[in-house]
């Protein structure tokens, strides 16, 4: 670390002189352009260029002779991780499983394709994107899983159509999921993009935090509805209610996310004991059950525990 005195130019400005290896790594001289960007801590960000994205970079990526659960993991590793071109060299086999990922990873677009290599491009627009509204059209997901489990238990089961449902739809939870850990890369790389997104750093983190937590619980629900496809459920009231419950805290704490309310997320994060001794009395005879609904009490305390200490 550095230090530097503070020059006062004339009656209205200040200056530092600026490190000079920092000055020739960047590449700059006299007469060019630096960028200056406060965070909400008050702190400036110092930049040779505003960076508005990572649109230009480019990736490699060799998948002849791979497995599909080794392609799945290194494209959405690499789209996560900022690219923004994609050079893939493939089986020809593997072609039809590549263009599948796509449409799971929000902004990549195949431009090219030749018999064994395919180019894919990332159109993501970083201003277009709303970290609030990645976390509301999952809550929106979520809640309709709730409603129609809900619906289900009422009637006695949940038809195999119904979770066929549930499982596409928890595919768009994973497509905003991935978005949200893109973005949380590119604003920890790039502190140009925090500006962009009109956030900082810990809101960023807390956001990806509640994201995470949500991601789980959508697949907590959807492996409920799978549960319930072959478990008769019907004259089950105390579930029912004990269902309703675990819905409505779910609410409760989202709505306590998007108001930074500290007293509904004191509620739930104290309660959470008592409800897993009553999921375990109402799903004693389904460990299954028992299982995903006590991992739900258990992501909700998680994102009330988020509010409580780093939300300010």
């Amino acid at each position: 670390m550095e230090q530097r005195k503070l020059i006062k130019l004339g009656n209205s400005s200040f200056a530092i002189a600026l490190p000079k290896d920092w000055v020739l790594k960047s590449g700059l001289k006299k007469g060019d352009k630096i960028f200056i960007i406060p965070n909400s801590h008050g702190e400036l960000m110092i930049s040779p260029e505003f960076k508005k994205g990572n649109g230009d970079k480019e990736i490699f990526l060799d998948f002849e002779n791979k497995k599909e659960d080794e392609i799945n993991r290194e494209l959405i590793a690499s789209y996560i991780n900022g690219n923004g071109i994609f050079k893939i060299k493939c089986d020809k086999k593997n072609i039809k499983f590549i263009k599948k990922i796509l449409h799971d990873l929000p902004g990549l677009e195949l431009i090219e394709q030749n018999q064994d290599e395919l180019v894919i491009k990332d159109l993501t627009d970083i201003n277009s994107i709303s970290i609030s509204s990645i976390i509301k059209r999952i809550d929106n997901i979520i809640r309709s899983f709730f409603e129609d489990i809900e619906l289900g238990i009422k009637k006695g089961k949940i038809t195999k159509n119904q979770y066929n449902e549930i499982r596409e739809t928890d595919k768009e939870i994973n497509k905003f999921y991935f978005l949200l850990w893109k973005v949380m890369v590119l604003g920890m790389e790039n502190p140009s993009t925090l500006n962009t997104l009109e956030t900082d750093y810990p809101s960023l983190v807390h956001t990806w935090w509640v994201g995470t937590n949500l991601e789980k619980i959508g697949d907590n629900l959807k492996r409920i509805s799978k549960i319930a496809i072959n478990k008769k459920l019907e004259n089950n009231n105390n579930l029912l209610e004990f269902f309703q419950k675990i819905k409505g805290n779910h609410i409760k704490i989202l709505n306590a996310f998007y108001k930074k309310d500290k007293e509904i997320a004191l509620e739930i994060a104290n309660n959470k004991n008592e409800l897993y001794k009553e999921c375990n009395s109402v799903c004693g005879d389904t460990p299954l059950l028992k299982n995903e609904l006590n991992s739900i009490i258990t992501h909700l305390h998680y994102i009330s525990k988020c509010i409580l200490y780093f939300i300010k």
